[in-house]
């Protein structure tokens, strides 16, 4: 089976993101299968030309260049996707070619190569358009998408119930593809003295909803420290130390970055807790299903998060989770909780990690993708 993962990841691999995250811990559920991961089409402004490689794990992946025009550089690379996909199309197996949402003239033009090169397609789903705050033309363009995309399509993996429910009108085969974690590697954790919450830098509302239930949290208990585990643009990530200094909190809330997934995982499992907060209100959090859920129950550490979107579908409260209300008061009481039941948080943790292993674990649902696939 050949499995061509079509402008749905960020640079990968030189680069961090969700969805690269996602659709390799998918490609490395595929197994005997041939797989490649051809990036974005407008390119990386570090590159001026294609530029191509092998992962560790015998991915081969390519990077389009971002040229001074945008124009330029979305011909150049429209047409080198078509050679590059015509490459890697092998007439004695099943080609499928995976695709994530963007814009709805890029998905006009794989589905056009995939009729004229003979894949299927396969579109992932890991949010739902309409529920940012969109200009009018790109709301147009987002409405033109969910209402025609799944007519021309063979399968589609949503990640969420939400998802399922406004795709299923398409009447094509669907497949719920979650949040995926690895859960068969034995982690030496030893139980350290803070809170994790790991996030982009630019999610600045959240990560001050998460700065200010930690100083709550510090007025009840002089122990504990939060790591702030931040990606994204540095101005982004000097907001955030602002904040901590306006606080006076910088002696206990210690922000760290571009960390190998090694040290993330040990970070994570050597924690006494690990935050996410999902906001009742927020449509985004209602559809999607942030990734780091599978990878922080992956490291058998509790998790407090709330009651939205798909969390109800897998994680009861008090166990295998620790439910918050979307308020600063009920997350530091959430953290007051941990600290003052250490042994019964370490059952929980124990107990979110079956559930991961369960219904995120990489390797049962490449099984089923596999299986999926063959039937189309």
């Amino acid at each position: 089976m050949n499995i061509v993962f079509t402008c749905c990841t960020d640079n990968y691999p030189l680069s961090f993101s969700a969805n690269n995250t996602k659709d390799e811990f998918i490609a490395k559920g595929l197994k005997d299968c041939s797989i490649t991961f051809i990036n974005r089409l407008w390119g990386y402004k570090e590159k001026s030309s294609i530029t191509e490689g092998e992962t560790e794990n015998k991915y081969k992946y390519y990077i389009f260049p971002k040229k001074s025009n945008k124009l330029i550089t979305i011909i150049f690379n429209t047409i080198s996707l078509f050679k590059i996909l015509k490459r890697y199309k092998k007439n004695d197996e099943q080609n499928i070619m995976i695709i994530d949402t963007g814009y709805y003239i890029f998905f006009i033009i794989y589905v056009i190569y995939a009729k004229v090169l003979g894949y299927k397609i396969l579109h992932i789903i890991t949010e739902w358009p309409l529920a940012f705050k969109l200009g009018v033309v790109a709301r147009f363009d987002a409405q033109l998408y969910v209402n025609s995309f799944g007519y021309f399509v063979d399968g589609i993996l949503p990640i969420s119930e939400a998802l399922i429910e406004k795709t299923k009108k398409f009447k094509k085969p669907i497949l719920k593809t979650p949040i995926l974690g690895e859960y068969s590697k034995n982690i030496n954790s030893q139980e350290g003295n803070y809170f994790v919450y790991c996030a982009n830098a630019g999610y600045y509302r959240i990560i001050d909803f998460v700065i200010n239930a930690f100083a709550l949290y510090r007025k009840s208990h002089d122990n504990g420290k939060l790591f702030l585990v931040l990606y994204g643009k540095e101005l982004a990530i000097k907001r955030v130390q602002e904040a901590i200094k306006n606080k006076y909190l910088i002696e206990y809330i210690e922000i760290v970055s571009k960390l190998s997934t090694e040290e993330l995982t040990q970070l994570y499992a050597n924690s006494i807790g690990l935050l996410i907060p999902l906001d009742p209100n927020s449509l985004q959090d209602k559809y999607r299903f942030s990734q780091k859920i599978a990878e922080y129950l992956a490291t058998q550490t509790p998790i407090i998060t709330c009651n939205v979107g798909e969390i109800p579908y897998y994680l009861k409260d008090k166990e295998s989770c620790i439910i918050a209300e979307y308020t600063i008061e009920s997350y530091a009481k959430a953290m007051e909780w941990i600290i003052d039941n250490r042994e019964k948080a370490k059952e929980i943790g124990i107990n979110g990690y079956k559930v991961g292993n369960k219904n995120f674990n990489y390797q049962i649902y490449g099984n089923q993708l596999i299986k999926f696939i063959e039937q189309l």
